[in-house]
């Protein structure tokens, strides 16, 4: 697989990402809606692609 294509591996749930990030799923909605974290919507499952997750937490600490 080349490297510039996403992979499934990638993905994080919702769960994951707030453990990760040590925050709440409820702080989790807020980041979406107030901050733009990026997430795909597949159904009734939240995702997050990790790379643009990266991408985003850069730029946030960037613009401070």
């Amino acid at each position: 697989m080349q490297q510039d294509q996403p992979s499934l591996k990638e993905l994080l749930g919702e769960k994951q990402l707030a453990e990760i990030l040590g925050v709440s799923k409820a702080s989790m909605l807020k980041l979406r809606k107030e901050k733009g974290l990026p997430f795909i919507k597949i159904g009734i499952k939240t995702l997050y692609y990790e790379p643009d997750v990266m991408a985003w937490l850069i730029k946030q600490v960037q613009n401070k």
